[in-house]
């Protein structure tokens, strides 16, 4: 009877794992084949090489690794106790003295183990995966540079900024440019009837179709020049249309969570000194107030101006009352964000835990 009391659980524990090889490579292959669905579409329609769009898809594969313990554990549980229910094996576990709270004891146990190993290459393999998906997607962005600009939007490149109308054939229709290099000293304004757009080495070209330009001088106001065109050809560098900086920044949902954690706490840290000169402006206002009422109860020789007293008092009462202390909402949004961030990257490695609600639905599952 003991040796089979300790052996149940190894037997659990091997038919869970079964179940739950089949059920991971499930969710890991229909979130994978979503994956494909989704970013090659895009990708392909844009004329992007098919390996470098493969390769951007495969760098998504973490997040999708992270998606599918959860859900492959919670259904395997579902499988297990159904199949144990199915063969009459809860009975026989039942009259060798195992009781139902023994049962789910490995179950529990696994949810930690699972958990943890989700922790672990959630935390391994996401920033990893985000790092290599950014750096092919500038890859794909210099070899196809009409894949970051859409239709009637705006984009700002360096000191230019680019105003897109409709998607055409080759380009696009009706574009306007702001050019801010002021390279000759003044700013420039571009508006084109059609846009093609050509690489060359490591440079963008804008080619522009029936231009018109206006240049704005600071030196005689109310004064302009402008000129037309039925072809122009406009240059910018590949780096700076690329927009490099983007390789620097990694989102929080992507990061580990010890990364995650760090910009939480230094996040909190600018919001506690944004409070604390709050609470040292209020407290600089009371002082004032109490300071200026309490020299002219103890102005015995009358040094000071009565009228100009009260003045001042009715001035800095009005500053107390009507003092509202600054929100940065950017840093709060940002600190809030952060968390959020924080708790979602604990809470979905987390759930596996609730393995006992799976337990409890495959036990009364007929």
């Amino acid at each position: 009877m003991r040796v089979l009391k300790n052996n149940y659980e190894s037997y659990i524990i091997t038919e869970f794992c079964k179940y739950f090889f089949i059920t991971f490579l499930f969710f890991l292959f229909v979130f994978f084949i979503n994956q494909i669905l989704f970013f090659m579409r895009i990708l392909l329609q844009n004329y992007v090489p098919f390996f470098k769009a493969f390769i951007f898809v495969i760098y998504s594969l973490p997040m999708v690794v992270a998606l599918s313990p959860p859900f492959a554990a919670l259904l395997s549980v579902i499988l297990t106790i159904y199949r144990f229910k199915l063969n009459n094996e809860i009975l026989a576990f039942r009259s060798i003295g195992i009781s139902i709270s023994n049962l789910l004891t490995p179950f529990l146990k696994l949810g930690v183990i699972i958990a943890l190993v989700s922790f672990i290459l959630n935390d391994f393999l996401l920033p990893l995966g985000s790092i290599g998906r950014l750096k092919i997607f500038n890859d794909i962005k210099e070899e196809i540079p009409h894949l970051i600009l859409k239709p009637y939007s705006s984009k700002q490149y360096g000191d230019l900024i680019f105003v897109s109308g409709e998607k055409s054939e080759t380009g696009y229709k009706n574009v306007t440019f702001f050019d801010n290099t002021r390279l000759k000293g003044y700013d420039r304004i571009f508006m084109a009837k059609e846009l093609n757009i050509q690489k060359e080495n490591h440079q963008v070209y804008f080619i522009l179709n029936n231009v018109l330009s206006i240049a704005l001088t600071e030196d005689e106001k109310g004064f302009y020049d402008y000129f037309y065109a039925d072809r122009m050809k406009y240059s910018i560098d590949q780096v700076t249309f690329s927009d490099g900086w983007v390789l620097t920044y990694v989102p929080p949902s992507q990061m580990s969570m010890r990364d995650v954690f760090k910009l939480v706490v230094r996040q909190s840290k600018l919001v506690e000194e944004l409070n604390t000169k709050n609470y040292l402006e209020e407290d600089l206002l009371n002082m004032n107030f109490a300071n200026i009422y309490l020299n002219y109860l103890y102005d015995k020789n009358n040094i000071f101006d009565e009228n100009s007293i009260i003045e001042n008092l009715n001035y800095v009462y009005n500053l107390s009352v009507n003092y509202a202390p600054y929100e940065d909402l950017i840093a709060n949004r940002s600190y809030a964000f952060f968390y959020l961030e924080f708790y979602q990257k604990i809470s979905l490695p987390l759930s596996v835990l609730f393995l006992f609600f799976s337990f409890w639905h495959g036990y009364v599952f007929k």
